[in-house]
């Protein structure tokens, strides 16, 4: 009873169950697992009795392991090690003493309704002797109707075993539930499709009107996320006190369908959501430029991973054809990203509209660019290289229906590699003036260019043809052997680069000194998702990869243009004049390595804009949507870069003691074995590497180890 009661005091919300059971009997099982029968009172406790943990109403769930090592592959497969969560230093279990049995209790994390929490089982693939597909997994909070489950704590006794319970670590000192957990559990919380379908949710949530419902609930922090093919959200009729009970889910024909369990009518969902605003909007203050700035000093979250800015809202969505292009693109991804299918559909579109047309800025730009996606091994970044080819191959027998009697341009070659040389590079210019590479592992290369002179010539001149296209790109100088003919200046090269990375190999890669002579501020970067997106199922058929007749028709458009330049309206320029003044040049003059290119990259953006919605002049609203995705794509960036200290010129131990520095800034204390996750430049070092780190991090007043924690110091002065 004393423990039950220390319960309470902690702050957790019981019920009573009888001796050798483990649920609510009799009279104490009428409306246990509501809020309002929630035992907080130490007096209503059954002497004698076991106690049960109602996790819904205590803000924490349970693991429950009924066939540990059926669990441990199953969530192996999933990228989460069962084994490692176990022995932990600060895992907390609940040990029954049964064989093949563990179960793990968390806190729930801010921010997250414990009621939207409700509970999963994990089946087994393959039936047992009995014919059935058993538990072998349990994610352990709520119910589906908005109750609470209990599981029982000790000293209670087990009915089956005849003992009592027993604590597996300090139940005072609960962890948050880790974040790959939490996402795990929610892409398992779905209905199942028959339900769906029922409700007539057919589609897989990425039309136009859902993402703009999902981007309302965001303004209107309800916090969307991602639900098997649709999303949950607060419902904003409660207010966000009802839970996670709103979602969001795509009907016939694209169309946004909603669906509250407390049976609030869609008309009022729609009216209590702000609208959508794509107006101009005014120029940045200096307060809110200091705000974005801050992003880079953003702290880190329990799971180590820097905190970036969100996505630009206007990337998710893009506007007219673009936004065709875009839902085409996320339509057959393995991986589904808005933000990635995004960038594609820019850089798809760039690659048929660079060797003919351009800006009519004061000096003429070309639309060519360099485009960089950062994203983890396994995104299936292949998706997005395919979009190029796919209609290049359709383009030549389409016309496009408002063409008239043009014809489709000559189309830019296409290459899947960087290149290797100065001289392969400019004489394939010398065939096509305009090129498109497709190099994957992007970084790798960057790494060779380092030690590879050919290469880092190769770069130089990618350079060159990048600022050369309203001028004059000039041959090499370097001597022809034997009859060969000699080198010729190539007018008006147009080169773009849609490359793609991973984050950490691109910044071992790039130095320094590569980013301050423009190795970094030339690329239009996004910093995809850092957690894993769980993959399409059913996977894409071949004719997912069809392009519309939508998209076919604008390209073919777009293809068949008469050579140009696109002018700028009279509001356009005043707008992009204070605009610049106010935001663009404060940031190219702070941070040049990232943002010296910021206004002629949203320049060419603005012009996409327009072409992706027929128009051949550039209006203030296309600027507005430019400067929001490329502002947007920069702070992302920014923060990744400013975190990871990868052009500081520190050695990696330096760069991970900053980075554990900055983790204690935040948080009281880390514990040792948590420092991999922590920073990853501290898991990628040696163990005398790691351990010189240690010392430093002592050494320098940062922490303290006690036991198995890193005490910090440096937080704790904070606090004081």
């Amino acid at each position: 009873m004393n423990q039950a009661a220390e319960y309470i005091s902690h702050g957790w919300a019981l019920c009573n169950i009888p001796p050798g059971k483990k649920g609510p009997e009799g009279l104490d099982a009428k409306g246990w697992n509501t809020q309002g029968r929630a035992i907080r009172d130490p007096r209503k406790l059954r002497g004698g009795h076991n106690v049960g943990l109602l996790h819904a109403w205590s803000g924490t769930v349970a693991i429950d392991i009924d066939q540990y090592d059926a669990a441990v592959a199953w969530l192996e497969g999933k990228g989460v090690d069962l084994q490692q969560l176990l022995a932990a230093d600060d895992a907390v279990q609940i040990k029954s003493g049964r064989p093949n049995k563990a179960k793990l209790l968390y806190v729930v994390p801010q921010g997250v309704d414990p009621l939207g929490l409700s509970s999963v089982s994990i089946h087994a693939t393959e039936p047992n002797a009995e014919g059935k597909f058993p538990v072998i997994l349990e994610f352990r909070c709520a119910t589906k109707d908005g109750l609470s489950v209990q599981d029982v704590l000790p000293p209670s006794f087990h009915p089956l075993t005849g003992k009592p319970y027993e604590w597996g670590g300090d139940w005072r000192e609960v962890g948050e539930l880790p974040e790959a957990l939490l996402k795990l559990w929610r892409e398992h919380l779905d209905e199942d499709d028959r339900s769906r379908r029922k409700r007539g949710a057919t589609g897989p949530g990425t039309s136009a009107e859902v993402l703009d419902m999902v981007r309302r609930a965001q303004a209107a922090g309800l916090k969307p996320y991602r639900c098997g093919d649709g999303f949950r959200a607060y419902c904003p009729v409660h207010g966000g006190e009802s839970g996670t009970t709103f979602k969001i889910d795509e009907g016939g024909g694209g169309k946004v369908l909603v669906h509250c369990h407390a049976k609030c009518a869609p008309e009022a969902i729609f009216a209590a959501l702000p609208g959508r605003d794509r107006g101009v909007p005014a120029v940045s203050t200096v307060e809110q430029l200091k705000r974005a700035q801050d992003a880079r000093k953003a702290p880190l979250g329990s799971s180590g991973a820097v905190i970036l800015p969100a996505m630009p809202e206007e990337l998710l969505a893009l506007p007219g054809g673009l936004g065709e292009l875009q839902r085409w693109i996320v339509g057959y991804m393995s991986h589904p990203s808005p933000g990635a299918a995004g960038v594609a559909a820019l850089a798809t579109m760039t690659h048929f509209a660079m060797s003919h047309l351009g800006i009519a800025s004061r000096d003429g730009l070309g639309f060519n660019e360099q485009y960089l996606l950062l994203a983890p091994t396994g995104f299936g970044k292949e998706d997005l290289r395919k979009p190029i080819r796919k209609i290049a191959e359709a383009l030549p027998d389409r016309l496009p229906r408002t063409a008239g009697n043009l014809t489709i341009q000559r189309l830019p070659e296409v290459r899947e590699n960087a290149p290797a040389s100065l001289q392969g590079m400019h004489s394939a210019l010398e065939l096509n003036r305009a090129h498109t590479f497709l190099p994957d592992e992007f970084g790798e290369w960057q790494a060779h260019a380092a030690k590879d002179g050919h290469k880092q010539q190769a770069a130089a001149y990618a350079m060159q043809a990048y600022t050369k296209a309203f001028g004059v790109l000039e041959a090499p100088s370097v001597s022809t052997h034997g009859n060969a003919k000699p080198y010729m200046p190539v007018k008006h090269p147009r080169v773009l680069i849609f490359a793609t990375s991973t984050a950490e190999r691109m910044l071992e890669a790039v130095t320094a000194s590569q980013a301050d002579s423009g190795g970094l501020n030339r690329f239009v970067i996004l910093v995809a998702e850092q957690d894993r997106i769980a993959k399409r199922y059913p996977s894409a058929k071949a004719s997912d990869y069809v392009p519309p007749n939508a998209v076919l028709d604008l390209v073919a458009w777009v293809a068949s243009l008469p050579e140009q330049l696109l002018p700028l309206e009279p509001e356009a320029w005043d707008y992009h004049d204070a605009h610049d003044a106010a935001v663009l040049e404060v940031l190219a003059y702070r941070d040049p390595r990232l943002a010296k290119r910021l206004n002629e990259q949203a320049l060419k953006l603005a012009g996409l804009v327009a072409l992706g919605e027929r128009r051949l002049t550039v209006t203030a609203r296309d600027l507005a949507i430019a400067y929001a995705i490329r502002e947007g794509l920069y702070h992302r960036a920014a923060a990744l870069v400013g975190y990871d200290g990868a052009l500081s010129g520190m050695h990696p131990t330096g760069r991970a003691l900053e980075q554990i520095r900055q983790h204690l800034v935040e948080k009281p204390f880390i514990y040792r074995s948590h420092l991999p996750k922590v920073s990853r430049k501290f898991a990628g070092l040696s163990i005398p590497e790691r351990e010189a780190v240690l010392r430093a991090v002592q050494s320098e007043g940062f922490a303290k180890l006690d036991g198995g924690k890193l005490v910090s110091l440096i937080h704790e002065e904070a606090a004081a």
